[in-house]
């Protein structure tokens, strides 16, 4: 109990200080991409996006608290510190996110660890500052 008063104290504390990712518009995969536009069909489970401001799923997402370059990176990896929360529960998370050199209209998302978690393209007619979530 006491571990969840103090990360939600972190989290009301820090969120004024939220961090901006440099990109312009949203990444996500198909499904994130198709719900930031008005849709009124059944949810669908899953879809994930990533914004300047942060990371969203379905029923959970996070702000970014901090964001730091990758040295030799030329600006096209970054490290991120997300303030979280999903069905009422705050957490911690940090992701490695890559923008490809290459096609910067394509983005990786990595966990801490390394591990690759979602291949993500730049959302066509996505709407400025995100959408549903």
């Amino acid at each position: 109990m006491r571990l969840m008063i103090g990360l939600t104290a972190l989290l009301a504390a820090t969120s004024a200080i939220a961090a901006e990712l440099p990109i312009s518009g949203t990444y996500g995969d198909e499904l994130g991409c198709a719900r930031l536009a008005p849709y009124e069909g059944p949810s669908e489970f899953g879809g994930i996006t990533v914004s300047a401001s942060g990371l969203t799923g379905l029923e959970w997402g996070c702000t970014w608290a901090e964001i730091w370059e990758y040295p030799q990176s030329d600006g096209s990896a970054f490290g991120l510190q997300g303030l979280c929360g999903g069905e009422g529960i705050p957490f911690l998370e940090q992701y490695i996110v890559e923008i490809g050199q290459d096609d910067p209209t394509e983005m990786t998302v990595f966990a801490a660890n390394g591990d690759p978690r979602w291949e993500l393209n730049l959302c066509e007619a996505a709407p400025e500052g995100g959408g549903k979530g």
